[in-house]
């Protein structure tokens, strides 16, 4: 009997041990390292780390075309930190999905203050993407962050539509504010954000632009005092000229919104005489969106 007792006591013991570790997470050692563990999508931590933060984008933004219509995309976190040994490097692992469908878990080492991961999926255009990310050391993992969303911008209008070179050469101006104003109808949340100066996007002059481009491919961007690289954040171009538009200062010059950066509103004033006078020009591009 004495026997039995004691064999009952270890198996109680064995199993109260094996509780105990399924109901607290474990403390992260200082041994460090990426696992080949796949990730899942729920279960209990057994990291005890803090979700990651600061996403980056933003939750619900909009993201920018790149050079030659692509669509590039990092998506970036503030690092996580073990809750017992803040001096842990802990690697990171991130989801995307499309859709429901989860497309790619990468598991990434800790950047300094924040670990980003530049995207190597083909992204499709106009499409809503979601995705998270949480801390892992070796085969155990924290607790995923919220789930943030991104989209991405709408196919650049190639603008099949152009209006022919005139014979004398120069176009007149199509004045287009009905456009303009239907835009800011359409789009206050895009207005709103639309101070590049104060970190805002270019979300509205892309929209603003494709518009404009849905009746004649002449409409673009200007480049300031001649700079492609330097685009206006509220003037667009028409190309009056003969010939390719790209890169053409034979333009009509448009300062489409009034109060950029404080109360935005819409306007259709033509700055051409105006740039000709301070002795400086316009230049037609595409800010890498398009070109024709």
């Amino acid at each position: 009997m004495k026997l039995v007792f004691q064999l009952g006591l270890v198996v109680l013991c064995v199993a109260a041990a094996a509780c105990s570790d399924s109901s607290n997470p474990v403390a992260p050692t200082s041994t460090t390292g990426i696992s080949g563990v796949a990730a899942v999508p729920d279960g209990t931590p057994t990291l005890k780390a803090n979700a990651p933060g600061s996403p980056a984008p933003a939750p619900g933004a909009t993201l920018e075309l790149g050079a030659n219509n692509t669509l590039p995309a990092t998506l970036s976190v503030s690092n996580a930190v073990a809750t017992h040994a803040s001096t842990v490097s802990l690697s990171h692992r991130f989801q995307l999905y499309e859709g429901g469908t989860l497309i790619a878990e990468p598991l990434l080492p800790a950047g300094s203050g924040q670990t980003s991961w530049p995207v190597t999926n083909q992204l499709k255009f106009d499409t809503v993407y979601r995705w998270r990310a949480r801390a892992e050391l070796d085969d155990a993992y924290g607790a995923w962050s919220s789930m943030w969303e991104f989209r991405t911008p709408a196919a650049p209008v190639s603008g099949a539509r152009r209006t022919p070179d005139a014979p004398n050469g120069r176009l007149p101006l199509p004045v287009r504010i009905n456009i303009v104003n239907a835009a800011f109808s359409a789009r206050p949340d895009l207005v709103r954000r639309s101070c590049q100066e104060r970190g805002g996007t270019w979300e509205f002059m892309d929209y603003l632009v494709d518009k404009l481009r849905e009746e004649d491919n002449r409409w673009g961007y200007n480049g300031k005092r001649g700079n492609v690289n330097d685009p206006s954040g509220d003037i667009v171009d028409y190309h009056w000229g003969n010939g390719p538009s790209n890169n053409s200062t034979q333009v009509y010059i448009i300062d489409i919104m009034l109060g950029h950066c404080g109360s935005p509103a819409p306007a259709w004033i033509d700055q051409t005489q105006a740039t000709s006078s301070s002795n400086t020009v316009g230049r037609w591009t595409g800010r890498g969106r398009f070109s024709n």
